[in-house]
């Protein structure tokens, strides 16, 4: 027995046989993780998570870097609906291994039960097409599967289901199984597929002279066919079986439904075994449709999309009311009139343009990674610095000649931050004939994206332009108890608990992921050049090798840049716990969002903890004044009247401020840290 015979009987469904040959191989290699890997993805499919996640804990202690034993903890983590910690995991797998077709075909499936149809399209294509081992068809084709029950159930639009399914079949070349000619029957009949690989349609794949079945191997441009274990073998196979643990009986199948009797197939004389298999199943698929269509079970998988926001099967059905309805949709146009899209077509048309132009920048296997929503400014403009804008001169304008265009890199920009609020709060567009004039408008009150991208655009230093004050003056409008039900960013901390090495490396994986550009960098390579600092309950401080920190202006790097004690050039970061965000802390903006992120005030208990954070991460390259010995002397020095930090009440109510001297070479530089309650952005960093 073989783990490469229990992998194909995974993927023809033939659980007893799968486990037989997975608790053959750890019974005579115990250290083989892929053993546990594989009774792991059997009990998943039977549907015992629990008893997967044991195995899957089991495979990890044997390998902690097995790229198989974390996709399913996040196999499982998906189907217990965990879906935002599944994407997570499995984005961390494929940024070391980018071309793992399993991987790409489970990341796929989180997209889809989320409702994001055009990412999980473009995902499974990519797997399928660089499936090696036939593990990522037999998914697409068990995620199918599901959305038939779902279609039958009216639980998912079919219309979407089509062509999510035409997409990845047009896009796909040379499959040979005929499986997704069955599945769009089906699924334009609303009846279910099934689930077992040959009435799925897989292929009888032809018998080997050998008593062993070998392992497939991959033509390029073709889709794997599995070889069946030959008839000499399955007495052993039966014994092996028989001796394995007895499993909790399984969910009937109602798709297994016995032929009825009498039933002849009337087929043409087609003297090929493989033609001859596809119509048989075609006339099977038939009866069982018709069957299917009298007696529809209910489905045993967990709703699709799954329990998420946005999920599209949670939409509320259109019903006709008396009349309430309609006046009380009057009172809210009274109130907000705009909540209709208006202004020029053709600007949205240019403005969606820009904006997809910039996310084709975003590497497929990271699909999500950098979502539409005020949450990822932050991670936007990471990507910004290191060139997301660039290239913009081939984008589509031939059909609009008669608008007047704007700066695409400004559209583009000004777009994403535009189309932030208006998914997250429910504002609407105002489009105007000059695209980058267009506004957004929410609670009676307009805001211009567009101008805020374009002074980012032209500022000499990233730090004089703050573009999350754009999201943050939206929200200041509305009621802060409001924002709070319906804030749609889902965030779960991955470096719980961890600590030295582990620490290290799962933050250099977040870094490669959130980075974009280093989606193809191996996490330990970055990991080498990664020391953490300081630990805090909201947020860890690292420093990172020079080579792998987005580009600086020259005032950050002066400030910022400090030699460690191997003489590695690095600056330091933030990672924010409950965001998910980074911070470079030699930038004044950066260091506020991670100070806001630790503290709501400024007082003279947290005063001390703050000034030390500044001097060591913002300014290391200075030195604080910190007591009256250090400002005597400076002040002798240069002439002028120095202090050392001072804690300051504002002239506006309830704004304080925290100024602070550094010597910074041959310049002193006078700091304030700002505190106002009630701003947009609560904390600011400015020279003074």
């Amino acid at each position: 027995m073989s783990i490469e015979q229990g992998w194909e009987a995974v993927i023809q469904r033939d659980f007893d046989r799968a486990e037989a040959h997975f608790t053959d191989v750890a019974r005579t290699t115990p250290e083989a993780a892929e053993a546990y890997v594989g009774l792991g993805r059997v009990r998943v499919l039977q549907g015992q998570p629990q008893q997967a996640e044991k195995l899957a804990q089991h495979a990890l202690s044997l390998n902690p870097r097995d790229a198989d034993a974390q996709l399913l903890v996040a196999e499982i983590a998906g189907e217990q609906g965990r879906r935002a910690e599944a994407t997570s995991q499995i984005r961390t797998v494929l940024a070391r291994e980018p071309a793992h077709g399993f991987g790409l075909a489970l990341l796929a499936e989180q997209r889809l039960r989320q409702g994001y149809w055009d990412d999980g399209a473009a995902l499974f294509t990519q797997a399928l097409n660089a499936d090696r081992s036939g593990l990522a068809f037999s998914h697409v084709r068990n995620v199918l599967v599901d959305m038939s029950e779902a279609i039958a159930a009216n639980k998912i639009p079919r219309n979407e289901a089509l062509k999510l399914l035409n997409k990845i079949d047009y896009n796909t070349p040379n499959h040979t199984t005929g499986f997704f000619a069955m599945a769009r029957r089906a699924i334009g009949q609303g009846v279910v597929l099934h689930h077992t690989a040959q009435a799925a349609g897989e292929p009888r794949a032809p018998q080997r002279p050998s008593s062993q079945p070998a392992r497939p191997q991959h033509v390029p441009g073709q889709r794997l066919e599995h070889a069946k274990t030959p008839q000499a073998g399955m007495a052993q196979v039966v014994r092996e079986t028989e001796r394995a643990p007895k499993k909790p009986a399984m969910r009937r199948d109602p798709l297994r439904r016995a032929t009825p009797k009498g039933m002849e197939l009337n087929l043409p004389d087609i003297k090929d075994d493989q033609q001859l298999d596809f119509m048989r199943s075609i006339h099977s698929d038939r009866r069982l449709n018709a069957q299917l269509q009298d007696d529809l079970m209910d489905p045993g998988r967990p709703d699709w999309p799954s329990q998420q926001l946005n999920k599209l099967d949670d939409m509320p059905p259109i019903a006709a009311t008396s009349g309430s309805a309609l006046s009380s949709s009057l009172q809210d146009h009274r109130d907000d009139p705009f909540r209709v899209t208006s202004g020029n077509l053709y600007s949205q048309i240019y403005l969606d343009r820009c904006l997809e132009k910039m996310l084709q920048r975003v590497p497929v296997q990271l699909a999500g990674a950098l979502a539409i929503s005020p949450e990822e400014v932050s991670q936007l403009e990471v990507n910004l610095l290191d060139g997301m804008l660039d290239e913009f001169d081939d984008l589509v304008t031939s059909d609009l000649q008669e608008l007047e265009l704007s700066d695409a890199r400004v559209c583009a920009l000004g777009n994403f931050l535009g189309e932030s609020v208006v998914r997250a709060y429910g504002a609407v567009w105002e489009y105007n004939e000059v695209p980058a004039r267009s506004r957004v408008l929410i609670k009676n009150h307009a805001y211009s994206p567009f101008e805020v991208a374009q002074r980012w655009l032209a500022a000499s230093d990233p730090d004089e332009v703050t573009l999350q004050e754009f999201t943050a003056l939206v929200e200041q409008s509305m009621n802060r108890a409001s924002i709070d039900t319906i804030r749609k960013h889902e965030h779960i901390d991955l470096t719980s608990g961890m600590r030295s090495d582990v620490l290290r490396i799962r933050l250099a994986e977040l870094w490669s992921i959130y980075r974009l550009k280093l989606s193809g960098t191996p996490a330990i390579e970055i990991g080498r050049e990664l020391e953490v600092k300081e630990e805090h309950k909201d947020a860890l401080i690292f420093d990172l090798g020079k080579r792998w920190v987005p580009k600086l202006s020259s005032a950050q790097q002066q400030r910022g840049e400090r030699t460690n004690s191997s003489g590695q050039e690095v600056y330091a970061l933030a990672y924010i716990r409950n965001t998910g965000e980074f911070h470079v802390l030699a930038s004044t903006k950066g260091v506020a969002q991670c100070i806001a992120a630790m503290t709501d005030e400024l007082t003279p208990q947290n005063a001390p903890i703050l000034i030390k954070l500044l001097s060591d991460y913002h300014t290391p390259q200075g030195r604080l004044l910190r007591n009256d010995r250090d400002v005597a002397r400076s002040s002798s020095a240069r002439g002028a009247q120095l202090h050392k930090p001072q804690l300051r009440q504002g002239a506006a109510s309830g704004e304080t401020e925290l100024v602070y001297w550094v010597e910074l070479g041959e310049r002193v530089q006078a700091w304030r840290l700002r505190h106002a309650p009630d701003a947009a952005l609560p904390w600011r960093l400015v020279r003074a």
